[in-house]
C-alpha cells in the first residue's frame, strides 16, 4: 500500500512540474469582456436577424449615437401590442434622441413579417428564437424593455407593462 501511494504522489508531481512549465511560456490570457444585467452594466452585444428586411443587426448598429429602446415581445402577447403602441404614437416626437428596436422570441421567425405589416410597426424587429438576448438581460417573458445608451451601458429596465413608468420613460426622450 505504502508503495502505491510513493507511486501516486511521484505522478502527481511530475504532473504538477510538466503543467508549470508548459504553461510558462504562454502569455497570460486577456481577461474575459464583463457582461451584466443590471441599470449600469454593459449589455452583452448580439447579432440578430431582422426577418422582414433579411438584414442581421448588432446592439451597436441600433443606436446611431443615441440612447436605444429595446422592446422585448412575442407576436400572441397583447400587451406587447399595447407597449409598442405607446412608441409607435409617438415615434416622431422621441427619434431624435431615442432609436427603438423590437427583439421577437417567437419560435419561428415567420410570425413576424405578419405582424409587422398588421400592426404598421415602424421599427426593425429582431428575432431572437432561443431567447438569449433576453435572458442575458436577466428578463424571462415578455413585455420588457431595456434603455441602453450608445455606448451599451443599460440605463433602465422596464418588466412587464406599466403604463405610467413607459409615460415617464417616454416623456425624459419627447422633444
Amino acid at each position: 500500500m505504502k508503495k502505491w501511494i510513493s507511486c501516486f504522489a511521484a505522478v502527481l508531481l511530475v504532473l504538477a512540474f510538466s503543467g508549470a512549465a508548459f504553461g510558462a511560456d504562454e502569455p497570460a490570457a486577456a481577461p474575459a469582456p464583463k457582461y451584466g444585467s443590471k441599470v449600469g452594466d454593459t449589455m452583452k452585444p448580439f447579432k440578430l436577424n431582422e426577418p422582414v428586411m433579411n438584414k442581421t443587426f448588432e446592439l451597436k448598429d441600433l443606436s446611431n449615437g443615441r440612447d436605444t429602446a429595446i422592446i422585448f415581445m412575442q407576436t400572441a402577447c397583447t400587451l406587447c401590442v399595447s407597449e409598442i403602441n405607446e412608441f409607435v404614437g409617438v415615434q416622431d416626437e422621441i427619434e431624435p434622441k431615442l432609436a427603438v428596436a423590437l427583439v421577437s422570441v417567437d419560435f419561428d421567425a415567420k410570425r413576424i413579417p405578419p405582424y409587422k405589416a398588421a400592426y404598421k410597426i415602424p421599427f426593425p424587429i429582431l428575432h431572437d428564437g432561443d431567447a438569449a438576448v433576453l435572458e442575458s438581460v436577466s428578463f424571462r417573458a415578455t413585455p420588457a424593455i431595456v434603455v441602453v445608451d450608445s455606448n451599451g451601458i443599460i440605463k433602465q429596465k422596464m418588466d412587464g407593462y406599466d403604463r405610467a413608468a413607459l409615460k415617464t420613460l417616454l416623456k425624459v426622450y419627447s422633444k
